[in-house]
């Protein structure tokens, strides 16, 4: 993992069916939320549909049943 995780400017992916590794390196961390803003004002403009409803409630279905099996559990569950 690399250091600095809540606000990494680097992050390396291993694609598990391949084994690739991916790394993605990103602009200074002070700068994350003019990043933010800069992207959903292209989605406003461009009408880009990236993150959607559906795409949010996907990831949180993902997020639960990792955390299911990994038997990891929130104190207010």
């Amino acid at each position: 993992m690399h250091q600095n995780f809540p606000r990494a400017s680097k992050a390396t992916i291993t694609y598990t069916d391949s084994g690739r590794v991916e790394t993605l390196e990103y602009g200074d961390t002070k700068k994350a939320l003019k990043y933010e803003i800069e992207y959903v004002n292209n989605c406003i403009s461009n009408k880009i549909k990236a993150n959607t409803l559906e795409s949010s409630i996907d990831v949180m279905n993902l997020m639960d049943e990792i955390r299911k099996q990994w038997g990891l559990r929130y104190t207010f569950e």
